[in-house]
């Protein structure tokens, strides 16, 4: 995934999709499920909230993407 924070606003013709959904068809690059994944683990925020993967949009609400930190094995670390 990449170290990056995605900001996407809920357009009318997507107001009733699912979270996780909407997510979907905006990162390729991620499967649903770890989308899912990343809502739940508070990676993801709908108008600066915590949301659940099956939350309904509304037109006009902000979807933030954080990127995921990963921490290094401690082997790895200097």
């Amino acid at each position: 995934m990449s170290g990056t924070h995605s900001e996407f606003l809920v357009e009318k013709a997507d107001a009733g999709t699912r979270l996780d959904h909407f997510l979907a068809t905006q990162a390729g690059d991620v499967s649903r499920s770890r989308l899912q994944a990343l809502v739940r683990d508070g990676h993801v925020t709908v108008d600066g909230r915590p949301a659940t993967p099956s939350k309904k949009l509304r037109e006009g609400e902000r979807i933030a993407r954080q990127a995921e930190t990963r921490s290094l094995p401690t082997s790895a670390r200097t």
